[in-house]
């Protein structure tokens, strides 16, 4: 059995992220559990919002929880002091940042359409940096 949510292509990008950041997490010196403590919650926002945000009804109620799931950017800027710390490299900032850039994009066309009242179940961007498959489910 499967939930709304866990259809959704951000949902799962969320959890690999999530997943990703809990490697991280394992790695980061007792000094940084502040930096941890942040990581941690900014994290687990993005799919528990996801899936709370999807099991509302109105467009309104699952506009506000997708906005707060939106913690990407402050967890971006965490990668970018953990690099400096020399907690992670380069590359593994990179492959995390690939999926915070992914879950941006998919909140971004999210945003447009519900700004807009559109409802799409299943769309392909078109120009856009934005190349993954994306769902919807209003």
């Amino acid at each position: 059995m499967n939930f709304n949510h866990e259809k959704l292509d951000v949902y799962q990008v969320s959890l690999e992220y999530t997943k990703e950041t809990f490697n991280v997490m394992e790695k980061m010196p007792s000094g940084y559990s502040y930096l941890k403590d942040q990581l941690k919650r900014a994290s687990l926002s993005m799919p528990l919002n996801i899936a709370g945000g999807n099991a509302k009804f109105s467009k309104k109620e699952k506009a506000r929880f997708f906005s707060i799931a939106r913690s990407a950017n402050e967890c971006s800027a965490v990668f970018d002091v953990a690099k400096i710390a020399q907690i992670i490299d380069s590359k593994e900032k990179e492959k995390i940042k690939k999926l915070l850039y992914r879950i941006i994009c998919i909140f971004k066309v999210n945003s447009l359409i519900f700004a807009h009242g559109i409802s799409i179940h299943d769309h392909e961007p078109q120009k856009s940096n934005c190349t993954h498959r994306f769902f919807i489910l209003l």
